[in-house]
């Protein structure tokens, strides 16, 4: 009776290569450099709202000697092992040391969603804010244009709009503000009233200010 094949029949090792490709056409191994272009793949393709057997596709295109199974089954043992490791370093109190891009993208993500400025404040108030901001901008503007001509004694009226318009803003705020945030602290920054009044007296002291 005919010996049976030897079994190291079924693989074939590529001359100059440390792959190895199997009958049933899986690659077997992945050298460091192919492992790290298929994370920067994975990571390149991760926005994208397609599929994963297209995504699969896409980073398989880029490899000369790999399919789509490949790089599928790759993705998973590199998926595996980050977990592994982050089991092991979080055991060893070594987790929160390290917060890698995609955390640090999920938090801001988080955060833009739980402070959408809808949830702040009333839509009916968005149009008097906004031009309220619009108004002082001009202001500013002016005031700069003011110092360029040499003119800044006229900023004084600007300088006070501007301010009337910070307390108009505060006061929007505390009254329209959703009741979520009025549990939130005072602001610690205010307009020091008192200053404004010497400085502007000291300069206009004819003026009488509200």
């Amino acid at each position: 009776m005919a010996n049976p094949p030897s079994t190291n029949d079924n693989l074939t090792t590529p001359s100059g290569s440390s792959s190895l490709i199997s009958l049933s056409g899986i690659a077997m191994n992945w050298t460091s450099e192919e492992d790290e272009s298929l994370v920067r793949l994975l990571d390149s393709y991760s926005w994208e709202s397609c599929s994963a057997v297209t995504r699969y596709s896409k980073i398989a295109a880029t490899f000369h000697d790999k399919t789509i199974r490949d790089v599928a089954i790759r993705s998973r043992w590199i998926y595996n092992k980050e977990n592994a490791k982050r089991r092991k370093e979080d055991h060893n109190g070594l987790g929160r040391a390290r917060v890698d891009n995609k955390e640090i993208i999920d938090m801001v993500v988080a955060s833009s969603q739980v402070f959408q400025p809808s949830q702040v404040f009333q839509p009916s108030q968005h149009g008097v804010d906004n031009e309220l901001l619009k108004q002082n901008e001009q202001c500013f503007n002016q005031i700069c244009a003011n110092y360029t001509s040499l003119s800044p004694t006229e900023n004084l009226d600007l300088f006070c709009k501007i301010r009337e318009n910070i307390n108009s803003l505060i006061k929007n705020s505390n009254e329209n503000v959703s009741e979520s945030w009025k549990q939130m602290p005072p602001l610690r920054e205010k307009l020091n009233d008192a200053l404004f009044y010497v400085l502007y007296n000291a300069v206009s002291p004819s003026s009488n200010l509200p």
